[in-house]
């Protein structure tokens, strides 16, 4: 368990760092575990990578943000990870979620697979063409 742990931290924290130096925002991996009153706090981020709260622009629902999980186990089932992301997305109130998957015996972090939903993926473009 405690490799198990140690390599989820590590993953954690190597997605955190590339997309920091990939885009520039100042991104942290959150913690393995979370106490009970850091998760009931009303500043609680949701996802795996912390950081990403305020990123984009607020809805008519007042959404905004990224929420990103990240997994390293070898049974990813996708559509199970991307449900896990929707639901802390929804709890943060951000629209867009993503579940990154480690890939074995890939060098660069950016090798690593992400996945989503359609409807997220149609919210991205939309973001996208209206900022062009």
């Amino acid at each position: 368990m405690a490799s198990t742990r140690a390599t989820t931290i590590r993953f954690r924290q190597l997605i955190s760092l590339w997309i920091t130096a990939e885009t520039g925002i100042r991104t942290r991996p959150r913690p393995y575990a979370v106490t009970m009153a850091q998760a009931l706090a009303p500043d609680f981020e949701t996802g795996h990578i912390l950081g990403l709260r305020d990123l984009g622009t607020k809805t008519a629902e007042g959404a905004n943000g990224v929420t990103v999980n990240t997994h390293h186990e070898r049974d990813f089932l996708p559509g199970q990870q991307v449900n896990r992301a929707r639901i802390d997305a929804e709890q943060a109130g951000n629209e867009l979620y993503f579940a990154v998957q480690f890939r074995q015996g890939q060098a660069s972090p950016d090798d690593n697979l992400v996945f989503t939903d359609v409807a997220t993926l149609t919210r991205l473009l939309k973001r996208i063409q209206a900022s062009t």
